[in-house]
């Protein structure tokens, strides 16, 4: 897993950031679609209440683990803007999802966000899908979400792309350098954010690298399979830049 860089200031533009949270919230019909019947679930990765909140305010009684206290009190200081009852549907883990131990079994388990990818070994992805299979009654779903790999990054080893986003009442360039290393499947996101200092300037303010371990559609099937879940849907998402599953222990 990449260092826990999801503090302090990413954890505060997280929702508003491309390349993080931005444009996101979209996710959640595809993951409401697949929560029919379900009383509890587990989220892994609280990613700023992106999906947490709207399945708290739909009723669903969320457990959503992440390892950074940081994410975990932007979603606290959202829920002070809703009633009391969102608030009592959601209980918070504190944990790293490579060691945790379920407590309970789940109707549901969900991975939004590229949650999986985030893990750097295959060793260690596997384990948390094994997790997952564990966590889940028999007859549970499973839902996550990955990109696809990015094959222009890979055939040209480096692309870089800039951006301007808005997070509350401040202005930021986005610059991000993409470098792939295809002998471990890892694509590395090297960001620098820039915020607006005064009409005609831009003061650096952070540096982030963030990197994921890519996995192909025939590798997440088939460690699915070893592991034991039996019925496994995928389809494409956010314009077929994405891979969305549904399966079931």
């Amino acid at each position: 897993m990449s260092d826990n860089v999801y503090t302090g200031f990413l954890s505060s533009i997280y929702e508003y950031s491309p390349y993080l949270g931005k444009d996101r919230f979209s996710l959640i019909e595809f993951y409401t679609d697949g929560l029919r019947g379900v009383d509890s679930l587990l989220e892994l990765g609280s990613s700023a209440g992106i999906l947490t909140i709207p399945l708290a305010k739909l009723g669903y009684m969320v457990d959503t683990l992440d390892f950074t206290i940081d994410m975990h009190d932007v979603i606290r200081e959202k829920l002070s803007h809703y009633c009391s009852g969102v608030a009592r549907n959601i209980q918070f883990i504190l944990a790293d999802v490579r060691t945790y131990v379920p407590k309970k079994k789940y109707d549901a388990v969900i991975m939004p966000e590229n949650f999986l990818l985030a893990h750097d070994t295959y060793d260690i992805q596997k384990s948390i899908l094994r997790m997952c299979y564990t966590a889940l009654e028999t007859g549970g779903v499973l839902m996550f979400d990955v990109f696809y790999p990015v094959t222009d990054a890979i055939v040209g080893d480096k692309i870089s792309d800039t951006t301007r986003f808005r997070a509350k009442n401040d202005t930021y360039i986005l610059n991000v350098i993409h470098s792939i290393d295809v002998n471990v499947q890892h694509h590395t996101c090297k960001l620098n954010y820039k915020k607006r200092a005064d009409k005609n300037s831009f003061t650096s303010v952070a540096n982030v690298d963030i990197t994921y371990r890519y996995l192909y559609k025939e590798q997440i099937i088939r460690a699915l399979r070893e592991i034991g879940f039996t019925k496994i849907c995928m389809f494409d998402i956010f314009e077929g830049k994405s891979m969305f599953f549904l399966v079931r222990k």
